[in-house]
């Protein structure tokens, strides 16, 4: 795989993220803090580095349990390619699943399958442009399972076979990944990395390489990039999970210290991106492109956090990136906003720099007008600064986030605290344990003043080292404007005067008025599951499962039959967006902005949500934040607001996000597809047309959303986290059995009438642009009532197919990169089943692989295949171990169950229904739902 990092993903996709690493310096007034001093790993980290320069970093952790997260980090990657060699390194990285001296061909993949460890979604391997991560959980449970972990992690490090036949299998497969890469942001991004990367070798290095190179390629070169590279002293082996530390110490000692430096190792050269003082300007066009993009980027020199005033700026830097967002945010719910969204922040960049991004979507010939706007709010803080009241917001969400990572600092999950020790390898970086952070931040954010805060404008505005890059539409009518046009909007704004930000907060208590509160009439108790079901005065039922999974978290989830299955059908379109509509109206006598400030620092959050069946809320929130939640779900059944302003921006933003879609070939080809699947029932359509816009009605939408809410019986809600129910007893009976509801209230849906058509239907869509194809496989029919192991078969069943299919049409036939199968079940209108098949691939081979994947099904019926059973059972079993541990899957799990309208006795035979699944229930299975006789095939091809 091609590591998806931030940088890769910002440059590539130029999608902008918000990023924690800041550029500042300031005094302060609280607590005296050396600045000067190092930040230091986790306490509990053990680390050193071996005689032959490999480093190491060990830290037990108990989340999941009977588990561990490894990895092999090689500070290598394809920005050390020679020129003949250009795609090596990732094809190298494939190569390590491919043979080595412990496992012979694709015995890595099998093993580790065999113990329940799934291949991409678990196992897997990311080639940046400067380093190459291995990664591999698991089980510590059992000694030889963490042992041959660690033998694989050796065999990657030092003991790679590279056998010529397994290389030229693999060439197809790498091409099928380039080939699927192909399309709209590979043409973008071919003309805008020279510009980005300005006379920059980063600019030539792509992970994915040259075709040329990756299907002819002497079998040398990737061993010689093998010996160059892979060696200890540019290797780290990271180790987090339930272990005892010391132990994983001596065997890393034991296992790694063998490896051997070659005697005239290369340099490892380390490259940077080159200064310019020119602002240079890219405007690309796009036969494929849907809407208008600009972002600027202002490149500065990289500052890496290594000591406290390090840490410091990083904290000054989230400061400010909230605030101005914040500002934008707000611009954007209004409708003469000229963009679809408006966002600035510092962030990581590549090699030797850090950038900071202003970034915007225009909506369609505004384009000069939203970079005027985004620039404006830029010059807007440099001229005037922040508000005291915008910081004093900024700084209660941000001691928030990190006093909730503080409270489950015993709960982090192992793969979450290893990627500090990743970034502390790869990048230098001084990543502190959160105990450090939540005691530092408190230190310092009293002294945090506006002044120095607002001095960060001085050095994130367009000067030198800026890069402009727009990308948008094909077509005449739509204007990106040009090079010196948009020049001369960036001088103008420098120029501009402009007014102070008014900051307008909300100002008064989120609810005014305490109903009068219901009470528990009935209770039912669940000892098994440790949940309790309490039926309310008002018909509202409420489960609870109290749980010490997390200690910050408490989780909410409610559903009741009926969604906008039972509106008319000429409302469809505003009553199929109620939900949002009415969400971003906000609640009672408050806006979505004001409410939003309001909330600021508070953990709370409640949405509302109108499915085709159903219609519920979803919640979440830290313990402290309960009452909130609550009042939240209270002012969302009873108070919600209509926002005519922010209703005319959210249709104009819909307009143009969806004016030029179908121009993409992948948006059509969804489009089709639903519409195929539902022979073109008016209820079921992917995009809506323009005249469908134009028929969404504020006042129809609204008052379907209240319809909906005004009356709770019938509604059952879920609670599952950290609490303690007679302590949130009194607060459920108030602003739960304080809505408006009748006990008597009967829920239910309405069939509307949507079908998958009879028979085969095939459709081949020519809209593609490139030379790929893109493939699916919806087989499907009545399903008859099931119990709880017919579900299970038909999840194993999926599992086995994609096995089956990853064998055949990957690795023995080299057509593909990443298949995917799997099975459904849905229960209503009507009990139905749908196995899908998912591939893409040369357009040349459609044929072969479609027929080869109906082979592979029918082979099927005849014969499972022990081996291939087990590893599906074994990955679902672990996947459900970890799941136990988790608040949402019980949230979820219960859900479903009242839902399907089954026991909740259910989830606990889970285990023992797996393990009783025999070859015989999945052939039967392949037999009845693996057929050729009703199923749609859609192949989205190249235009002719």
């Amino acid at each position: 795989m091609i590591k998806n990092t931030q940088k890769l993903a910002q440059l590539l996709l130029l999608v902008v993220c918000l990023f924690m690493t800041v550029k500042g310096t300031a005094q302060q007034n609280s607590e005296t803090v050396d600045l000067n001093a190092k930040v230091p790993l986790d306490k509990n980290t053990i680390m050193g580095t071996l005689d032959n320069g490999l480093k190491y970093f060990i830290l037990e952790n108990k989340k999941p349990e009977k588990k561990a997260e490894l990895r092999l980090v090689i500070n290598a990657g394809s920005i050390l390619e020679n020129d003949n060699q250009l795609g090596l390194a990732h094809f190298l990285e494939h190569m390590a699943f491919n043979g080595s001296e412990n496992f012979d061909k694709n015995g890595i993949v099998d093993y580790l399958q065999s113990i329940g460890v799934r291949f991409g979604a678990d196992l897997n391997a990311s080639t940046g442009f400067d380093e190459t991560t291995y990664i591999l959980p698991i089980p510590t449970d059992d000694k030889e399972k963490f042992d041959k972990g660690m033998q694989i992690l050796r065999d990657w490090a030092g003991g790679l076979k590279l056998e010529e036949e397994e290389i030229d299998k693999e060439r197809g497969v790498i091409q099928e990944e380039w080939r699927s890469g192909k399309g709209l942001q590979e043409r973008i991004r071919d003309q805008v990395l020279p510009i980005m990367l300005y006379q920059s070798r980063y600019a030539d290095r792509l992970p994915i390489g040259t075709m040329d190179v990756v299907m002819n390629f002497d079998y040398q070169r990737i061993r010689d990039f093998y010996n160059d590279w892979y060696r200890p002293n540019l290797m780290a082996v990271v180790a987090v999970g339930d272990f005892d530390g010391k132990e994983v110490e001596k065997q890393i000692k034991e296992m790694f210290s063998s490896l051997k430096n070659p005697a005239n190792e290369r340099k490892r050269e380390v490259y940077t991106v080159p200064d310019h003082e020119e602002t240079l300007v890219k405007i690309v066009r796009d036969k494929e492109a849907t809407s208008t993009s600009v972002q600027i980027y202002t490149k500065m020199p990289e500052q890496k956090v290594k000591t406290q005033a390090d840490l410091r700026r990083e904290y000054v830097e989230n400061l400010y990136n909230q605030m101005l967002n914040m500002r934008l945010y707000e611009i954007g719910t209004k409708p003469d906003a000229p963009f679809l969204y408006g966002y600035a922040a510092f962030t990581d960049f590549l090699a030797d720099k850090d950038a900071y991004v202003i970034s915007t979507a225009p909506k369609e010939n505004q384009t000069q007008d939203a970079v005027k706007l985004v620039l404006r709010e830029n010059y807007r803080v440099k001229q005037h600064g922040f508000t005291a009241t915008e910081l004093e917001r900024a700084k209660s969400e941000l001691l928030s986030r990190l006093e909730t990572a503080y409270n489950e600092r015993d709960k982090t999950p192992s793969a979450q605290l290893l990627a500090d020790y990743v970034d502390n390898f790869t990048e230098g970086n001084q990543n502190p344990s959160i105990e450090y952070r939540f005691q530092f931040v408190k230190n310092v954010l009293p002294g945090i003043t506006l002044e120095e805060v607002n001095k960060l404008s001085d050095k994130v505005l367009p000067g030198k080292n800026t890069v402009v890059i727009v990308t948008g539409p094909e077509r005449e009518e739509v204007d990106l404007s040009n090079k010196d046009e948009l020049l001369a909007i960036m001088k103008d704004a420098a120029n501009e005067k402009l007014e102070p930000y008014e900051d307008i907060a909300a100002g008064k208590q989120l609810l005014e008025d305490v109903p009068a509160a219901g009470k528990v009439v009935e209770t039912q108790e669940f000892a098994d599951l440790g949940a309790t079901t309490w039926t309310l005065s008002n018909g509202v039922k409420v489960t609870l499962k109290p749980t010490d999974f997390q200690n910050d978290e408490i989780g909410m989830t409610a559903f009741r039959f009926g969604g906008h299955s039972l509106c008319k059908d000429e409302d469809y379109q505003s009553a199929a967006r109620a939900d949002g509509i009415v969400e971003m109206g906000g609640l009672g006598e408050f806006s979505e902005v004001q409410l939003s400030k309001m909330l600021a620092g508070n953990t709370a959050s409640v949405s509302p949500s109108i499915g085709e069946l159903t219609e519920g809320v979803r919640g979440s929130c830290a313990p402290k934040d309960f009452e909130t939640m609550m009042q939240l779900t209270y002012l969302t059944f009873t108070a919600p607001r209509k926002d005519e302003e922010r209703f005319a921006s959210y249709i104009d933003q819909l307009k143009n996000s969806i004016k030029n879609l179908l121009d993409d070939p992948n948006a059509y080809f969804k489009d089709v597809i639903a519409k195929t699947l539902s022979q073109n029932h008016l209820r079921a359509a992917d995009i809506p047309t323009l005249e469908e816009v134009d028929k969404i009605d504020l006042d129809v939408a609204y008052n379907f959303y209240k319809e909906r809410f005004a009356n709770a019986g019938g509604f059952h809600f879920y609670f599952v986290g950290n609490f303690d129910l007679e302590q949130v007893k009194p607060l459920i009976e108030l602003y739960l059995g304080g809505l408006p509801g009748d006990p008597s209230y009967q829920s239910n849906f309405k069939d509307n009438g949507i079908e998958k058509p009879k028979g085969v239907v095939k459709k081949d869509i020519k809209k593609q642009s490139e030379p790929k194809s893109t493939v699916l496989l919806v087989l499907h029919g009545d399903y008859p009532k099931s119990t709880l192991k017919d579900r299970l078969v038909m999840n194993i069943l999926g599992q086995v197919t994609l096995i089956r299919l990853t064998e055949d049409l990957r690795e023995e036939r080299g057509g593909v990169y990443s298949p995917w199968a799997g099975t459904d079940v849905s229960f209503y209108p009507s009990p139905e089943y749908a196995a899908q098949v998912y591939f893409m691939c040369d357009p040349e081979r459609v044929e072969e692989l479609v027929g080869a994947t109906f082979e592979e099904m029918e082979s099927m019926h005849k014969e499972i295949k022990e081996v291939n059973l087990n590893k599906a059972k074994q990955a679902l079993l672990e996947q459900h171990k970890e799941q136990l541990k988790k608040n949402n899957f019980w949230l979820s799990v219960m859900y479903q169950k009242d839902y399907q309208q089954e026991p909740y006795s259910d989830i606990l035979k889970f285990e023992e229904t797996v393990n009783n699944i025999t070859v015989k229930d999945i052939q039967k299975a392949a037999q009845k739902y693996l057929t050729d006789k009703q199923y749609a095939e859609f192949i989205l091809s190249p235009k002719e």
